[in-house]
């Protein structure tokens, strides 16, 4: 079984750095460049509030859709 998709839409959560390394990351960056880096906060999928769409889809195509889980919707 698959884990669930990064939020990035690249690969699953569980490939996704841990906040240890994100702050690390930053660290190292900080010092070569000279200026304070910090790792934003990521934001919680459940946090986000999308419109709802502008056009909704034909019924001939709706089949074809899915409902973001990567998996086709059954008719």
């Amino acid at each position: 079984m698959q884990g669930r998709r990064s939020f990035w839409a690249w690969g699953l959560e569980t490939d996704e750095p841990t906040d240890a390394q994100r702050e690390e990351t930053a660290a190292r960056l900080s010092q070569r460049w000279g200026r304070e880096i910090s790792a934003p906060p990521l934001p919680k999928i459940e946090d986000i509030q999308l419109r709802p769409p502008a056009r909704i889809p034909a019924r001939s195509t709706r089949r074809h859709l899915h409902d973001g889980n990567a998996r086709p919707r059954r008719p």
